[in-house]
């Protein structure tokens, strides 16, 4: 089973990797704006296959969860929030890099990987550090998913904490996930 994991989640990386770079979304997409904070906002341009099933705001925080119209069982989780503020710098690449190792290193007891691997994401206004790993249990309880993709966004002014959950590594899911970061924008 743990090899059968291990394949699986090179196939997720490769789709990230390769696919990823060159696709661009092949369904027609909504372009949504949100308001972090005063002089915070930001755009995500989502495909018509998916939609905002809810939206939180807490204080300066706020909270997306995406998941499909039919089909794949998935959620995507957006958390954004202001960065920096008057005379604080926003956070730098090695902060980034450090904020996502943390919190992916916590994470590999559980998994199946037992070494971290990020990846960047470069996108039109941002850039980014994600990773991806497989959970090792046998079986897991409902509302569970086996694959779990996570990183840090930067948008000028604004973070985007994203996560991806699935049980398909299929690239219908990992790829629109992957363009929705892509395509972000921060608005003024």
């Amino acid at each position: 089973m743990e090899a059968s994991l291990r394949n699986t989640h090179l196939r997720l990386m490769l789709a990230i990797l390769l696919l990823a770079p060159l696709s661009s979304f092949s369904v027609s997409s909504i372009r949504h704006e949100f308001k972090v904070a005063k002089r915070a906002k930001f755009a995500l341009t989502i495909p018509s296959s998916m939609a905002i099933q809810s939206q939180e705001k807490q204080g300066e925080i706020l909270t997306l969860n995406i998941g499909p119209t039919e089909g794949n069982v998935y959620e995507i989780l957006i958390s954004a929030l202001k960065s920096g503020s008057r005379g604080e710098p926003t956070l730098s690449d090695k902060e980034i890099q450090y904020l996502v190792r943390l919190r992916g290193t916590q994470l590999l007891d559980t998994s199946v990987e037992t070494e971290l691997k990020m990846m960047q994401l470069t996108g039109v206004h941002g850039v980014g550090y994600l990773y991806t790993l497989t959970d090792k249990r046998e079986e897991l309880p409902s509302g569970e998913y086996r694959y779990l993709c996570q990183g840090i966004f930067m948008l000028g002014n604004v973070q985007l904490s994203a996560t991806l959950l699935t049980d398909s590594p299929d690239e219908e899911v990992v790829v629109p996930f992957f363009e929705i970061l892509r395509t972000a924008e921060s608005v003024k």
